[in-house]
């Protein structure tokens, strides 16, 4: 009643109450979550989601946590997780069939944390997506050289080197400028 009549702290108060008697009600701590934020009490709000996260994670409700991921999103928090819960968050989104969600939690990711290990990883995840399930040929061109400009040398580097080089010869080097590592003598 209170949110519906616009008295946001009051409405913050009385969830904050309810939760006392269940800690752990999931439909109670994303009414609070939501209440603290209209309040402009972000950073409560942004612990409670990620109480909520925890909570659904526990008990195993992949749906759930990932529904409280997005709406944390939308409000402007995308930093909830870490880099390692951002990448699983996307990895689920993926095994869901939900291409687009799982490109914008790598998206978010690399741009979160772009020197990373996960972030690393994510940039490569973003590429491969939007040159397959994703479909859009222009942004894995834009994702792709953002890797030949930030992506350090290692691994994953190698790896879009040797499957998204356009000549395919060996050290012929890579896509959009992604330059091909230099190689040790005699190989």
């Amino acid at each position: 009643r209170y949110f519906r009549e616009g008295h946001y702290h009051a409405a913050a108060g009385a969830w904050s109450e309810a939760l006392e008697n269940r800690p752990d009600d999931a439909a109670s701590l994303a009414e609070l979550a939501r209440s603290l934020l209209v309040a402009g009490r972000r950073a409560e709000a942004k612990q409670t989601w990620r109480r909520l996260w925890d909570l659904h994670r526990r008990e195993l409700r992949v749906d759930a946590a990932l529904a409280v991921y997005d709406e944390a999103c939308r409000a402007g928090l995308a930093d909830l997780l870490s880099p390692a819960e951002m990448a699983e968050a996307a990895r689920f989104k993926e095994l869901q069939l939900d291409y687009r969600g799982a490109l914008d939690v790598y998206r978010r990711l690399y741009e979160l944390h772009p020197d990373d290990p996960q972030g690393h990883r994510a940039l490569v995840r973003v590429i491969v997506l939007c040159r397959g399930r994703a479909a859009d040929a222009a942004a894995a061109e834009k994702w792709l050289q953002e890797a030949g400009r930030k992506l350090p040398p290692g691994p994953w580097r190698e790896f879009l080197e040797r499957d998204f080089s356009r000549a395919g010869a060996p050290g012929a080097g890579g896509p959009a400028g992604l330059p091909a590592l230099p190689r040790p003598a005699g190989s």
